[in-house]
Formats: C-alpha cells, structure tokens, sequence
C-alpha cells in the first residue's frame, strides 16, 4: 500500500511542477500583453515596449522550450524505469553463488 501512496504523490508532484511552467508562461505572456497596452497609451512609451518585447522573448522561449522539457522528462522517467528493472533483487541472487573475479594469468 505504501508503493501506492508513494506513485500517487508522485504523480501530484508532476502535475505541480507542470502547473508552474503553464503558469509561468501565462504570467510572462500578461506582462507582455499589459506592457504593450500601456505602450500605445503614448506615457512612457520608451519604457513599456522595450520591456513588452522582452517579456514577449521570454514566453516565446518559455513557450518552445516547455514542449521539450516534457520530452525529456518522460524519455529520462523511461530510462530510470529501464535501470530499474535491470537491478537484480535480493530474492533473485539468493541461490546463485558469489562472484569470484579470476585473476589475470600470465603466461610465463
């Protein structure tokens, strides 16, 4: 039961950490929208396009790079699933007997 509880808190923690990045992007894109508004009202038209564009830089880099880390978790979840399976257990080296290195021989 334990192994159930620990997949499921897993599971919120992924979903969390997904929220952050769409959050993230979202907040990033509003900055943008919102400096760019206040942009065309004609005050401090020097300051609020500059930072529009570059908020508008970050959630495009947000936006392209969000895809990609998803792909590389889930290639990364997959590979860490792999090693553990490859693992031996204790159950499975019970009957076999130790491993013993040979020593290198030399011909003489």
């Amino acid at each position: 039961m334990s192994g159930f509880w620990q997949r499921t808190k897993s599971l919120k923690e992924e979903k969390s950490e997904d929220c952050s990045m769409n959050k993230a992007t979202k907040i990033l894109l509003t900055i943008s929208l919102t400096s760019f508004l206040a942009s065309l009202t004609g005050a401090l038209w020097g300051f609020f396009l500059p930072v529009g564009a570059i908020f508008f830089g970050l959630f495009m880099i947000f936006n392209a790079l969000g895809t990609e880390t998803e792909l590389f978790d889930a290639e990364q979840r997959a590979r860490m699933a792999k090693a553990a399976e490859s693992i031996p257990s204790p159950e499975r080296l019970q009957g076999t007997q130790s491993l013993v290195p040979i020593a290198a021989t030399s011909n003489q």
